[in-house]
């Protein structure tokens, strides 16, 4: 009868953590330094100030000054200069997250150093299985992930008489035609003349194809969030990549980032960063985004619960860290 009765306690305890958890949102600050920045916000439970699974329904996500920022989906868009709020509401619990947009007013150009070779890279372009060989492929070499940008730039647009980039007609640069597959390329289609990544090269070229500068902000941390989550066989988790740079701003670059999964055992995880978990164990997400990468942990607890027993006797500091963990 005792049994019955912890076993229905430790239940109803259970239930009412999941209903009244606390939220989080990540990032907790947004800044918007461009015309075409964007955020990606995702929203997850807060337990005893451990994060949990990322809240995919229930949660309404709106700007409180709407002049100034917009949300679709799960992603922030910037419209004017100013300072506003993201308010995240699950039934009576709201959280805000302050958003300060900049730069609206400014012309802006894709960067080589910090756009161009991020498309490059994640269309698999200077990998060593394509061009990024040590003799390249078919006449066009790129260095190994980026490692020289000279040397790239020098490829791109002083090789093949000047074809690969057309700036009088950008559309007719190698560059484009060939992984969209509008000419014959052997490393099939990588680009979809649809999506922003052919836009960031197609802008780049039609602004001249700017070199990189010395005076380029250079990135010099890579950010996943959440760092670190509890979460459950079955269920999704969207990452989300901020990349730091020398001249004090933050971009979101999960979409430029490359995504690799420590454990398949635990989780897979696609090439946007959506991480599916399907296997008790602790696992990790290795994030890869221009010359930088960093790491999110996930604990996925197995189903069975521990039989309390006799304390386990420690004998070195390993044993005192896995004690921590049961």
């Amino acid at each position: 009868m005792k049994s019955s009765l912890l076993t229905l306690f430790l239940s109803f305890v259970s239930l009412n953590c999941s209903v009244g958890a606390e939220l989080r949102v990540y990032p907790q600050e947004i800044r918007l330094h461009s015309t075409e920045a964007t955020q990606t916000v995702v929203v997850q439970e807060l337990q005893s100030d451990r994060v949990m699974t990322q809240v995919v329904s229930g949660v309404v996500l709106r700007i409180e000054h709407s002049d100034i920022a917009k949300v679709e989906g799960n992603k922030v868009y910037p419209l004017k200069n100013g300072e506003t709020s993201l308010i995240a509401t699950r039934g009576e619990v709201s959280i805000r997250v302050p958003v300060k947009v900049t730069g609206q007013q400014q012309e802006f150009r894709w960067s080589f150093r910090n756009h161009v070779e991020s498309v490059l890279s994640k269309a698999g372009c200077n990998g060593g299985a394509c061009h990024g060989a040590r003799a390249g492929q078919n006449g066009f070499r790129l260095t190994l992930f980026g490692f020289d940008l000279a040397a790239d730039y020098s490829y791109l647009t002083r090789q093949a008489r000047g074809r690969r980039i057309v700036p009088s007609d950008p559309g007719r640069s190698l560059l484009l035609t060939k992984p969209t597959g509008a000419l014959p390329h052997k490393g099939g289609v990588r680009l979809d003349v649809n999506e922003v990544e052919y836009r960031v090269l197609a802008e780049w070229i039609a602004a001249g194809a700017p070199g990189p500068a010395d005076e380029d902000p250079v990135i010099e941390r890579l950010e996943v969030l959440p760092p670190l989550a509890m979460q459950q066989v079955g269920v999704s988790q969207q990452l989300v990549v901020m990349a730091h740079f020398s001249d004090g701003h933050v971009e979101d670059v999960t979409r430029w980032s490359k995504y690799t999964s420590v454990d398949l055992n635990v989780a897979t995880v696609g090439e946007h960063g959506k991480v599916q978990f399907v296997g008790p164990g602790e696992g990790a997400i290795k994030v890869w985004y221009l010359n930088l990468n960093a790491l999110s942990f996930n604990t996925v607890p197995f189903n069975d619960q521990l039989v309390n027993g006799d304390s386990i006797q420690e004998n070195n500091f390993i044993d005192e860290i896995v004690n921590r963990k049961l």
